[in-house]
């Protein structure tokens, strides 16, 4: 039995490149591993949905910064107005003239309104594209007045006055409201205004 001992033992010995081999692809598949668990956890790994032939292109920033309304919109004296009287109430528009006059704002047109709406609020800044910060200026003193955007050319904005209107804010809290910064945002990457 001696003689048979040395060749059971042979048999169970794993010949020296064998474990060398194995022990090559142990380390391969522990290093997998674990570079794949790194790149899951850290979120670089690459989607299914993402080609991974060409990089994303870089979104263009969007950048906020602060400014303030008088920064942005027109001065007063550029502001050229149509002043309509929505109301029964006689001599509205002339009163409501007089007073975006004194404020500094130009006025062309002081008559009824020729759409001939009855405004129940405050009153309607009617405007077009070329108009819209004149418009945004002049709602600034008429609190509570609609906006209404027209599909038209012209640089003047319309105000018809409502039967709500009572005055014009106040000049100095106007000011007051143009001089504080807003957060504005600014560059090809923002969202666009409609």
């Amino acid at each position: 039995m001696t003689g048979l001992q040395p060749l059971a033992r042979r048999r169970r010995e794993r010949p020296l490149w064998l474990t060398v081999i194995l022990l090559i692809v142990a380390m391969a598949v522990v290093f997998g591993l674990g570079f794949g668990v790194a790149t899951l956890i850290r979120g670089d790994a690459p989607s299914a949905a993402t080609p991974t032939t060409s990089p994303s292109p870089t979104p263009s920033p969007c950048v906020t910064t602060m400014v303030t309304p008088a920064q942005v919109l027109p001065v007063k004296d550029d502001v050229v107005l149509n002043v309509y009287n929505s109301t029964k109430k006689k001599g509205l528009a002339a009163q409501v003239a007089l007073d975006f006059k004194r404020e500094g704002f130009r006025i062309n047109k002081i008559e009824d309104d020729p759409e001939e709406a009855r405004i129940p609020g405050v009153a309607e800044i009617r405007y077009g594209p070329n108009a819209a910060d004149a418009a945004k200026l002049v709602e600034y003193y008429l609190a509570g007045a609609t906006m209404v955007k027209l599909d038209r050319a012209s640089d003047r904005v319309d105000v018809a006055v409502g039967r709500d209107y009572t005055q014009l804010a106040d000049g100095g809290a106007v000011a007051a409201a143009l001089a504080t910064p807003t957060p504005q945002l600014s560059g090809p990457g923002c969202p666009q205004e409609e």
